[in-house]
């Protein structure tokens, strides 16, 4: 996961650190965006069953044990790595989407923002998934937040 996440830093905000001398335009980024999904479904998918990701409506965030905490913080460190991933293409989606509603008259949505949108929504998703465990596991233990890590 953290060679998931370094990737993602180092190709999609490397600018921001230096390590990279030009900016990847937006069909880079969705190329990029892309291939880091499914490396980081491939690595979700290979889990051992005692390890695997939880459900925001998961019984697993209910109940204070070691081995929850251990499917919390691997399903938090997942969309983490999500939101890292996808949030480059909901900027600019949400970017393109402002200048588009500024102009008049009703224009087609080109085909590469469409798939930009479809890639976006991880990020939502991701952010969403994030919220629901953290507030299921805040609002419903009584012996402590331990789940939490």
């Amino acid at each position: 996961l953290y060679k998931i996440v370094g990737r993602s830093v180092a190709t999609q905000y490397g600018m921001n650190l230096g390590l990279a001398e030009h900016d990847m335009d937006d069909s880079t980024a969705l190329q990029a965006a892309s291939a880091m999904r499914l490396e980081l479904r491939r690595w979700a998918s290979s889990l051992p069953p005692h390890l695997s990701l939880c459900e925001p409506g998961s019984d697993t965030l209910l109940e204070s044990r070691d081995l929850n905490r251990w499917h919390v913080i691997l399903t938090l460190w997942y969309h983490f790595a999500s939101i890292l991933i996808h949030r480059r293409l909901l900027c600019a989606t949400l970017r393109y989407l402002t200048v588009r509603e500024a102009s008049p008259g009703p224009t087609a949505l080109p085909y590469r923002f469409q798939l930009a949108m479809a890639e976006a929504q991880e990020c939502i998703r991701s952010a969403e998934s994030t919220i629901e465990i953290v507030h299921t596991i805040l609002t419903t233990q009584k012996s402590g937040h331990v789940n939490l890590g």
